[in-house]
């Protein structure tokens, strides 16, 4: 597992409420059933008070081809129409975190700013 997809939103978008714990559940759904296919990890659930987010894990390939299936597409697009602020990205997790960081390392050394 070296990528995380990552789902952040502030709150659901006035009178959408009920729709968007709807939402969430039909995200376990989706999300839970790939996993017990192998293909990521369980979707995690995170909230801090007036926003949240949740992440599943898996290998980069797979997760971003996963994220363009019709049904990934429908629930993406879905949390954009009844979360406010909702956005999502894979991030690099594990070795591929480590790597990227050393990368990052080595360009700074390069132009003298570490």
């Amino acid at each position: 597992m070296d990528t995380a997809l990552i789902t952040k939103w502030v709150t659901p978008f006035p009178g959408r409420e009920k729709r968007a714990l709807e939402y969430a559940a039909e995200v376990s759904d989706h999300w839970g059933k790939l996993a017990a296919d192998g293909k990521c990890t369980e979707p995690e659930f995170f909230y801090f008070g007036d926003s949240g987010m949740w992440m599943t894990k898996g290998k980069r390939d797979e997760l971003l081809e996963l994220t363009y299936t019709d049904e990934s597409r429908r629930l993406l697009a879905k949390g954009r129409f009844l979360l406010q602020g909702f956005t999502w990205e894979l991030a690099a997790t594990g070795s591929d975190a480590e790597q990227t960081m050393l990368a990052y390392g080595r360009v700074a050394e390069e132009y003298g700013t570490v």
